[in-house]
Formats: structure tokens, C-alpha cells, sequence
């Protein structure tokens, strides 16, 4: 596994989305307020530091790859700002343009009592014009050698539609990687894409299925996967990670040298799940597809692999399930999980493995205050501490 965490050096990412400069107000709470039910802060610190795609990009360099960040800022101070962060990173800005008619997206957000008391959000959401698609495709051209393409999507009028449509049409020719981190209100335009990273919350709005156990989740995936014919990978918090693979990513890239078997990380132990009524009677008189421990019968109710794993109609199914941690704050940390899966996969992991380094990561970021990225150092340490 560390092998393959080495491969991350110098990979070239393209990370196109909504960029956002995330501040933090830091303070003890020792009153409420005489004038309203609300504690008093006392500010002792503040912090700028990129967020939305800027983070993505953040967890890209720090990982070991070479990002190249494509968005817009207005033409304020702030903007000015979030240069100076992005290039503290090794992060470059000429994919970076002004849009005269935005201003730069800003959350700031209060924190007390160790945890979170207020977000305050400054935003123009509309839509960038056809010029501005037209640069971010041009300058997308430019770079040599590019391994994958990641859509950063917060719904904040970076991501057009057109603009997708150009973006999958652009990987398709050149045999690229795109890996959507999407917002429920685009679902139209995400269909041809190589993967989607809903959590748990926008897969259920996006499939239409209320979820509320694991078969809801397999349902939502089979929907998701039909309906973007791609592969998915639902985060699901506490539960894990839900990753649907149709294979569609080897035939879009053509054949790539895969993992060798040394490669393949250490993973929880198995868990049994019954998937009986999950798959509507899919799998009835049959066991083909379905991996089976030793000595078990070939049946349907109960199906074993090491991350309870199946296949239904050329479908791969798998759960990841996620390793305890403290959590402190899960901001950034779907943005941690594309840039590691992008990684992964630019690397030709299996998509499988990929989301367990990525889920590795992601237990890393939720250890921390605030949208701070995951290093490479950190993440060799977690995969060699794992069960």
C-alpha cells in the first residue's frame, strides 16, 4: 500500500469548481449575551485558508500530487487572499480568473466550546458566462500528460451545465478520469461522467430513495449508476463508504496495468450482510458473481468477502466500513476523499481499494478543527497502523 501511496508524486490533477475562502474565528464562551440568548465570543484567533475546489486542490499537493486549479474570484481584497493561501501550497493561480460581475465566496465560520456556533456566508450564485467556460476549457488543454479531472460542484455558478457537457466530452477523447463531487441540484448534467461521490444525503435526493438502512443505500447506488451510467461511491459517515463499480472506467481508458496483489491494503475484517431483500430477487436460484468464503454454501441471504462484497448483473458491490475515530469536524472532508480517490485511481487502483485509502484519509480530516488537508506523511502512517 505504501508502495502505491508513492505513486501519488507529481500526478497532475485538474480540480474545476466553485472556489471559497473559508475563515475561522476562534474564542471562548464564558457568557450569554444580555441582549440576546446567544454566547458572547472572545475572539483569540482568526485563520484564512482555501476551501470548496481550493481544498480539493489543498489535499491534492499536500498528498504528493500536482494540482491545477481552474475558478473564479471577484475582484476584491478577499481574492487577493485566497492567492496568497492557494500559492502557500504549492497550488498554481493561472487557472485562477476575476470575474468582475462575482465576489470571492467566503464562509466564515465561529468556533467555541470546541465546536461550531455560527456560519456566516458571503456568495453570488449565479451563473459564469460562456467566455469564462471557454477559458477554463482552453487552459485545460494546456496541460501535458494530465492523469484526471475533478468537478468540485457546490452549486456556487462555476459549474455550468455547457460547461460539463465540454468537461466529459474533453475526458472522453483524451481517455481521462472524471470524478464528480456533486450537488443534487446538477443532477441532469452529470450522466457520462467515470464517478460520482454522493454522501449519504445527496444520494438520497438525487435517487429518490429515503435512506434509512444499508439496503436503502444499495438501492440509491443501483439507481445513481443507472442513472449517470457510472461508477459510484456513496460516503456514508459512521457507516463507511458504499462503493457501485460497472467496470465502465476500464473501457473509457482502455486497458491500464492494474495493482499488483502486494498492492492491496489491509481492510476491516469481514462483516456478514443480508442482502436478500436488497436485490429484489435478483440473485434467487443463483449464486454466480458472488464471492464466497470457504466452506460457505452457495445461497443469497447471507454473503461474505472482506468488505461484503457482491455483484449483481455485472454490478460490483462493496462496503467499506469506516475505522472508529474521534470526530472533531467533518467540513472538507468529502473534498479529501475526491482528491484521494482521484489520486488512487490516476495511480490505476482498483476503484475498491481507492476508496479504502480514501476512506483512511477521511478519518485522518475528521480529526481535525476546521478544513485543514491530509499530508502524505499522515496518510502512510494511518494505512501502516491499521488492523
Amino acid at each position: 500500500m505504501k508502495e502505491l501511496i508513492k505513486k501519488f508524486k507529481n500526478r497532475k490533477i485538474a480540480v474545476i469548481g466553485d472556489l471559497i475562502l473559508d475563515k475561522y474565528i476562534y474564542g471562548e464562551v464564558e457568557r450569554i449575551s444580555p441582549e440576546a440568548p446567544v454566547p458572547i465570543v472572545r475572539v483569540l484567533s482568526e485563520e484564512y485558508v482555501p476551501g470548496g475546489a481550493a481544498n480539493v486542490a489543498a489535499n491534492i499537493s499536500t498528498l504528493g500530487g500536482n494540482p491545477f486549479l481552474l475558478g473564479i474570484v471577484g475582484n476584491d481584497q478577499y481574492k487577493d487572499i485566497l492567492m496568497q493561501k492557494t500559492e502557500e501550497l504549492n497550488i498554481p493561480t493561472y487557472g485562477i480568473f476575476t470575474d468582475n460581475n462575482k465576489t470571492t465566496i467566503r464562509k466564515t465560520r465561529v468556533i467555541g466550546l470546541n465546536q461550531q456556533l455560527l456560519r456566516i456566508d458571503h456568495e453570488n450564485t449565479d451563473y459564469i458566462e460562456t467566455h469564462m467556460e471557454e477559458k477554463f476549457i482552453n487552459r485545460l488543454k494546456e496541460i501535458e500528460d494530465l492523469s484526471a479531472i475533478i468537478i468540485s460542484d457546490y452549486a456556487k455558478g462555476t459549474i455550468s451545465k455547457q460547461l460539463i457537457l465540454q468537461l466529459i466530452q474533453f475526458s472522453k477523447e483524451n481517455y481521462i478520469s472524471l470524478i464528480i463531487d456533486p450537488k443534487p441540484k446538477h443532477k441532469e448534467w452529470y450522466a457520462g461522467s467515470t464517478l460520482i461521490t454522493p454522501n449519504k444525503k445527496e444520494a438520497q435526493t438525487m435517487s429518490g430513495i429515503i435512506i434509512e438502512s444499508e439496503e436503502d443505500i444499495i438501492k440509491a447506488g443501483k439507481i445513481l449508476v443507472n442513472k449517470f451510467d457510472s461508477d459510484v461511491i456513496i460516503t456514508a459517515g459512521a457507516d463507511g463508504m458504499y462503493v457501485f463499480e460497472t467496470g465502465k472506467r476500464d473501457k473509457v481508458q482502455g486497458v491500464r496495468e492494474k495493482e499488483t496483489s502486494e498492492l492491496t491494503p489491509r481492510s476491516a475484517p469481514p462483516r456478514r450482510i443480508n442482502l436478500l431483500n436488497t436485490i429484489e430477487g435478483e440473485l434467487k436460484n443463483s449464486g454466480r458473481g458472488v464471492p464466497l468464503e470457504k466452506g460457505e454454501q452457495k445461497g443469497v441471504d447471507q454473503l461474505t468477502t472482506s468488505n461484503s462484497q457482491l455483484t449483481i448483473n455485472n454490478l460490483s458491490i462493496s462496503h467499506i466500513p469506516t475505522v472508529a475515530k474521534e470526530v472533531y469536524d467533518v467540513s472538507g472532508a468529502g473534498d479529501t476523499v475526491v482528491a484521494t480517490l482521484a489520486l488512487a485511481l490516476s495511480c490505476n487502483a482498483t476503484l475498491n481499494n481507492a476508496a479504502i485509502l480514501a476512506n483512511h484519509a477521511a478519518g485522518i480530516k475528521v480529526g481535525k478543527i476546521g478544513t485543514k488537508p491530509v499530508y502524505l506523511e499522515e496518510l502512510v502512517k494511518e494505512v501502516e497502523q491499521s488492523p
